[in-house]
């Protein structure tokens, strides 16, 4: 198996050989031809060609709707979609996936992570056409030259959703691809003790998510009817809609004021029990770890039981141990997982800063409690503000 991406760029190459054609030959019906013929050659730049349609898909979204959650909307589908692209690719006249249980396990884990978090999204109004991520509302006004309008559509197309998009084909179709490969080559060895420790891994952590989600979602719910409550005793009319996503403008210090009347496990306006006692961010933990046990199938299909001695070849990235085996644990396959978890980073920087200028004791439990890693539970937010006040 390679180690590096001499795949991905072949595919690329492909894919914008056909591109230049179409360029070059606008008016001839060729292109078109050539096109398909070219994006179908094989797996990785059919799932590709699927990506770029997707790109350029979401971008005519945002310019008709001037609306920028697109590619939120569809961030739970289309890794899924870029599995089933290339799992079920024939190899001479024949559908492998049901070959081989490494493969179909791919598919059906991130199938099953598709499914769970696009449930997650519908039940919190993710697929009402007229909300948005407050995100984008946010960097538009508050990261320098966003506001200009040039900028800010370069700015949709290439990141949200041009390197969105790459980054969700990046974290679902190199992985398949890589044990597709193998598998059409007959290079593969069977089912490891790997690849059931990978999809242990993976289905904890998405029971781990599942159970951040609900609470999350549960005690916004709560949360939001709760302050629906106070401003109709106070004759506010103000229609709060779904509690989960709809960030509706209240005052500060009327909002200030509900929230110290409401019971004991609100009134700091966010959630700080449960799960959210050991990290205050485990969902994202979960979310990123998920695609790393992806990735660890990748491993799997290099695994060679023969092995002497204990040694890591830094050049290859072999590792080599005596009694269990070797494994070659870096391929271009990678990169997804790693670009992922830095957007995650970017992303937590935000979420944090937005929700520190809106919660006043959001600081007081940042230095409490572990930012991603689920870690030992400190003093609880009660227990602080009450020994801050004395």
């Amino acid at each position: 198996m390679e180690t590096f991406g001499g795949d991905a760029w072949d595919a690329f190459a492909r894919l914008f050989s056909a591109l230049e054609f179409s360029t070059s030959h606008p008016f001839s019906t060729l292109w078109i031809s050539n096109l398909v013929n070219i994006s179908l050659s094989d797996p990785l730049t059919a799932s590709f060609a699927c990506a770029i349609s997707v790109i350029l898909l979401c971008y005519l979204l945002q310019i008709i709707t001037d609306n920028y959650s697109w590619v939120d909307r569809i961030w739970s589908i289309v890794p899924f979609v870029f599995t089933w692209v290339i799992a079920f690719y024939p190899v001479s006249g024949r559908i492998i996936v049901f070959e081989n249980p490494r493969l179909l396990a791919i598919v059906i884990l991130a199938t099953l992570w598709g499914i769970r978090l696009t449930y997650n999204f519908a039940r919190k109004d993710g697929y009402n056409f007229s909300t948005e991520d407050y995100r984008w509302a946010w960097a538009k006004v508050n990261i320098p030259f966003l506001g200009h309008p040039v900028i800010w559509h370069v700015f949709s197309l290439v990141f949200i959703c041009g390197y969105q998009i790459t980054l969700l084909w990046l974290i679902s179709a190199p992985t398949t691809y890589v044990v597709w490969k193998a598998i059409a080559k007959s290079e593969l060895p069977k089912w490891t003790a790997l690849d059931t420790l990978s999809s242990i891994l993976f289905l904890i952590l998405l029971a781990g998510e599942t159970i951040c989600d609900n609470q999350q979602f549960y005690f916004q719910e709560k949360k939001w009817s709760l302050i629906q409550n106070e401003l109709e005793k106070r004759s506010l009319k103000v229609k709060i809609g779904n509690a989960s996503t709809s960030k509706v403008e209240i005052d500060k210090s009327i909002l200030k004021d509900i929230l110290s009347k409401l019971p004991e496990e609100y009134k700091y306006g966010f959630a700080t029990s449960g799960v959210f006692r050991f990290s205050r961010h485990l969902n994202f933990f979960c979310e990123q770890s998920i695609w790393w046990a992806l990735y660890m199938f990748t491993v799997a299909t290099t695994w060679d039981k023969k092995a002497e001695f204990t040694h890591l070849n830094f050049e290859t990235s072999q590792l080599t141990i005596r009694g269990f085996g070797s494994v070659v644990l870096v391929s271009w396959a990678l990169f997804g997982p790693v670009l992922l978890s830095l957007l995650f980073h970017a992303t937590t920087i935000i979420t944090e800063f937005i929700s520190a200028k809106k919660y006043p004791m959001y600081k007081l439990y940042q230095q409490n409690t572990s930012r991603l890693v689920p870690w030992f539970p400190g003093t609880s937010l009660n227990e602080l503000v009450k020994a801050t006040s004395i």
